[in-house]
């Protein structure tokens, strides 16, 4: 008889290699799926890691940026000469700072010389570098006696009509005009009614912050109306001249504009103190737009409102 239970046999046996295939497979599978989220997160890290660097890196190269241009500033202010010292658009040698490195450099705000104009606006430029990461930032100078308030003349552009101004001489008298104005709405006209050899002045009270030895520059414009002659600034200390200075050649009919360089000396306190501003013989004149600073903080430079820290890269 036959056995009719062997075809079954035969059946199961074909089948348990397939099984044990799948089972491999599965495994196989499951861990080349363990390795790539493995990999995965490894090379996340990495990148997250590295980004982290990168990151480190621009803003320690921005704060070397920073340092840099605090240090360039401290040093022309300390610098009587930077204009000198220092070339148009010329990069400073590169120092070490921290883990990177920083320069800076000057440009003058127009033309390609930094000593043209004497008092002009120039641009500062700072750069820090970490590695492959780099910063530059930039700020505008301006010289200090161009800032609002430190200008010692009050009511320098007359703006004020006569106020803090008065009369040098008895038969002198002021009038505020706006007829021909230097700069802004009007002007002051110095008058003397007296004639011949009159010499009519304007002059201001300046004994609050006058100095004995000290240099000041005095910027000034004046409008002969009758003639060609010169111009005196002068000051006066207890009624006594301790330093003048001549304009010749002034110029009739037209506005002339005059700097002067004074250094009063005197001894014992001061009673009275004027800056004093008069023609050389009987002239009508306009004067305006008058500037007064201490000579030894001409070369200092304060940062333009608005353009500290601008960032260029």
């Amino acid at each position: 008889m036959k056995n009719r239970s062997l075809p079954c046999c035969r059946i199961r046996w074909r089948r348990r290699p397939h099984r044990r295939g799948a089972v491999y497979l599965a495994v196989l599978g499951t861990s080349m799926l363990v390795t790539l989220i493995g990999i995965s997160a490894m090379l996340t890290n990495r990148a997250i890691h590295r980004a982290g660097e990168t990151t480190h890196r621009a803003t320690e190269a921005r704060y070397i940026a920073h340092g840099v241009m605090e240090l360039a500033m401290l040093q022309i202010n300390n610098d009587a000469g930077w204009r000198g010292s220092h070339t148009h658009d010329q990069w400073s040698p590169a120092h070490e700072l921290g883990r990177g490195e920083g320069r800076y450099r000057l440009l003058a705000t127009t033309g390609s010389n930094l000593q043209s104009p004497a008092d002009g606006h120039v641009y500062l430029e700072a750069e820090g570098r970490v590695g492959d990461a780099v910063r530059r930032m930039r700020v505008a100078l301006q010289p200090m006696h161009h800032q609002p308030g430190t200008n010692l003349a009050r009511n320098p552009d007359m703006a004020e009509g006569t106020r803090f101004w008065r009369a040098g001489l008895p038969n002198d008298t002021l009038e505020y005009t706006l007829a021909e104005p230097y700069r802004g709405a009007g002007s002051l006209r110095v008058r003397n009614f007296s004639g011949g050899g009159s010499q009519p002045s304007i002059r201001q009270e300046v004994s609050h912050w006058l100095e004995s030895g000290r240099s000041y520059r005095i910027r000034l414009a004046v409008h002969l109306l009758n003639s060609d002659r010169h111009i005196n600034a002068r000051f006066i200390v207890n009624g006594n001249v301790v330093a003048t200075q001549t304009f010749s050649s002034s110029g009739a009919n037209n506005w002339a504009q005059h700097t002067a360089v004074l250094t009063p000396s005197w001894t014992g306190e001061i009673e009275s103190a004027y800056l004093d501003i008069r023609a050389h013989q009987h002239t009508d004149f306009l004067i305006d737009d008058v500037v007064i600073y201490p000579l030894d903080a001409e070369h200092q430079m304060l940062p333009v409102p608005g353009t500290w820290r601008q960032t260029l890269q």
